[in-house]
C-alpha cells in the first residue's frame, strides 16, 4: 500500500513539473516580449536588494543586539545600525573608487609607458608561441566591445535597476533589523501547523550557517589582503601598486574559486610591462615575466588550497562545506538570475539548500525507524 502511494506522488509530482514547463512555453509563445525573461527581471529587481539587507543584517545584527542589551531602545539601536552600515559603506566605496582610480592610473601608465604589447609580442617569438600571439591579438583587435555595454535600452533598464535596489535596501534593512522575529513568525504561521516546528529548525541552521558564512568570509578576505600584500612587496612591487593589488584581488576572492584566479591578472601583466622581477629584493633572485607569473600562481594555489579546506571549513563550520561541482552550478545557476550577486550569494544559498536536504534525510530515516517500531497492520 505504501508503496503505491509513494508510485502516485511520483507521477503525481513529474506530471506537475511538465505542466509546469508547458504552461512556460505556452506563455513564452503567446507574448512574443518573452515572458520568462521578464519573470527573471523581476526576481532579480527583487531579490538583489533583500539579499544585500540580508547580507548586512547577518554582520550588522550582533552590533544591534549589543546595543539592546545595554538598555538601548530597539528603535533608535536600529536607527545607530543602519546610519553606522549605510555611512561606511558609502565610505568604503568613494575611498575605494578613489584610490583605484589614482593607482588604476599609475599602473595604466606605467603598463602603457613599457610598451607591454611589443614585450609580449617578443616573449611569444622567442619561445615559437607566434601563431597563438597572432590568434589571441587578432581575437581581442576584431571584437566588438559594443557588445559588452549592450543596447542603450539594455543600459536604461541597468540604471533603473540600480536606482531600485539603492532605494530598497536600507527599507528592506529597517524590516530586517527591527521586524525579523515578527516576519519569521508571521511566515511559519503561514505554512501548515506539522510544518511549522521544521521550518524554525531550518530557519535557525541556516540562519546560523549563513553568519558564519559572511564572518570567515570577511575574515579570509582580510587574511588574503594582508598575505599578498606581502608577497607583492616581496616580489619587488612598489608598495602603493602591492596593496592596490592585493585590495583587488581580495575583492575578487567573493566569486569562489575563479575569484582569485582573476584577480592575478592584474599583477601578471604588471610583471610583463616590466619584463623581469627582482625577487626578494635581491639581484641574483631576478626571474623573468613568465617565470615570476608561474611562482605566483603556484603560491596562489597553496593558499586557496589552505583556505578552503582549512580556514573556511573551521570558520565557517560543516554546513558551507561544500562540493566545488555543486557550488560551481549553483554559481550558473543564480548568477544567470541575479547576476554578480548571484554569483556571490551561490554558496550560502547553495549552503541553505544542503541543510534543508539534510534535515529532510534525517527526518525520512526516524520515520522509518519508527515505522519498524510500530508496524501497521493491514485488515484483510
Amino acid at each position: 500500500m505504501n508503496g503505491y502511494k509513494k508510485t502516485l506522488s511520483i507521477i503525481g509530482i513529474v506530471i506537475g513539473v511538465l505542466l509546469s514547463f508547458y504552461l512556460l512555453n505556452l506563455l513564452n509563445a503567446t507574448y512574443p516580449q518573452n515572458i520568462i525573461s521578464r519573470i527573471i527581471n523581476g526576481i532579480h529587481i527583487v531579490l538583489v536588494p533583500v539579499l544585500i539587507a540580508l547580507m548586512i543584517t547577518y554582520l550588522m545584527n550582533p552590533f544591534t543586539i549589543r546595543m539592546i542589551n545595554h538598555k538601548v531602545p530597539k528603535w533608535l539601536a536600529v536607527v545607530i545600525t543602519m546610519v553606522i552600515s549605510i555611512g561606511l559603506i558609502v565610505g568604503l566605496i568613494v575611498f575605494i573608487i578613489a584610490f583605484m582610480i589614482e593607482e588604476g592610473a599609475n599602473i595604466y601608465e606605467s603598463i602603457m609607458t613599457s610598451n607591454i604589447i611589443s614585450v609580449i609580442e617578443t616573449w611569444a617569438n622567442q619561445n615559437n608561441l607566434d601563431s597563438v600571439y597572432d590568434y589571441v591579438y587578432q581575437t581581442i583587435y576584431n571584437y566588438d566591445y559594443t557588445l559588452l555595454v549592450g543596447s542603450f535600452g539594455n543600459i536604461i533598464i541597468a540604471v533603473f535597476q540600480g536606482i531600485t535596489t539603492i532605494v530598497l535596501v536600507p527599507i528592506f534593512l529597517w524590516f530586517f533589523l527591527n521586524e525579523k522575529d515578527r516576519i519569521f513568525t508571521a511566515l511559519n504561521k503561514m505554512l501548515p501547523n506539522k510544518w511549522q516546528g521544521h521550518f524554525e529548525y531550518i530557519g535557525a541552521e541556516s540562519n546560523q550557517a549563513v553568519v558564519a558564512y559572511f564572518k570567515s568570509k570577511l575574515i579570509s578576505m582580510l587574511l588574503l589582503f594582508i598575505v599578498f600584500s606581502g608577497i607583492f612587496i616581496c616580489f619587488n612591487i612598489p608598495i602603493g601598486y602591492a596593496i592596490f593589488f592585493a585590495f583587488v584581488l581580495a575583492a575578487f576572492d567573493l566569486v569562489p574559486y575563479l575569484g582569485p584566479i582573476l584577480g592575478l591578472l592584474l599583477p601578471i601583466v604588471y610583471f610583463f610591462s616590466e619584463g623581469s622581477v627582482r625577487l626578494l629584493w635581491i639581484d641574483s633572485f631576478t626571474v623573468n615575466a613568465f617565470w615570476a607569473s608561474l611562482i605566483l600562481l603556484i603560491l596562489n594555489m597553496v593558499i586557496q588550497f589552505v583556505q578552503n579546506n582549512i580556514v573556511i571549513p573551521k570558520l565557517a563550520g560543516e554546513a558551507m562545506n561544500i562540493n566545488p561541482l555543486l557550488i560551481l552550478v549553483a554559481m550558473l545557476f543564480f548568477g544567470s538570475i541575479l547576476g554578480v550577486w548571484g554569483i556571490i550569494f551561490a554558496i550560502p544559498l547553495c549552503g541553505i539548500g544542503v541543510i534543508l536536504v539534510d534535515y529532510l534525510k534525517t527526518e525520512n530515516k526516524k520515520e522509518k525507524q519508527s515505522s519498524k517500531k510500530n508496524p501497521v497492520i493491514e485488515k484483510k
